[in-house]
């Protein structure tokens, strides 16, 4: 016969019970100081030194600290969207002197036979472009510099510019 706390043993008619003891349990999440940690290199636009720790208590003091769409940043977008409550620092690396920046070109070979969406990922960003048709190459590619210029979110563009080659077939 297994002990309960609270259902009496003295009831003599069948039946079925359950009884939690939390007594050895966890008390709740304030015996213990929880905190984050995100590291990663921040832009020339934030205020935080580098290989430094800075406490960062919503996504706008990251993106003080770190620049907006640095790679501090596009982490404490995740973090806040699934925590609100646990305390964030931020471990701030500078760019290596040694590093070269990454860059890309879209080219646009031909104007827009028909109207609708050209659809870019970078990274999980999703950036969409309207195209008219006829369209023509200068045009989608204006249109799709403003766009991705027009997006702070992104992982790639450190600065609101955008170089679009544009060749004629």
């Amino acid at each position: 016969m297994v002990a309960m706390s609270s259902i009496p043993a003295t009831i003599l008619t069948p039946f079925v019970a359950a009884e939690f003891d939390a007594s050895a349990a966890n008390q709740g999440p304030a015996l213990i100081a929880y905190r984050g940690l995100l590291v990663g290199q921040k832009l020339s636009a934030g205020t935080a030194a580098a290989d430094s720790l800075v406490r960062a208590p919503n996504i706008g003091a990251v993106i003080t600290a770190a620049g907006r769409g640095s790679m501090l940043h596009r982490q404490a977008i995740g973090w806040f969207a699934s925590n609100q409550f646990t305390e964030l620092w931020l471990g701030v690396l500078g760019d290596p002197s040694s590093g070269v920046a990454a860059s890309g070109t879209i080219v646009f070979t031909a104007a827009a036979t028909g109207a609708g969406t050209i659809t870019f990922y970078f990274g999980a960003v999703v950036v969409p472009v309207g195209v008219n048709s006829g369209d023509a190459t200068t045009a989608l590619a204006t249109n799709t510099a403003a766009a991705i210029n027009a997006n702070g979110r992104l992982p790639l563009i450190t600065k609101p510019v955008i170089w679009a080659r544009v060749r004629r077939m």
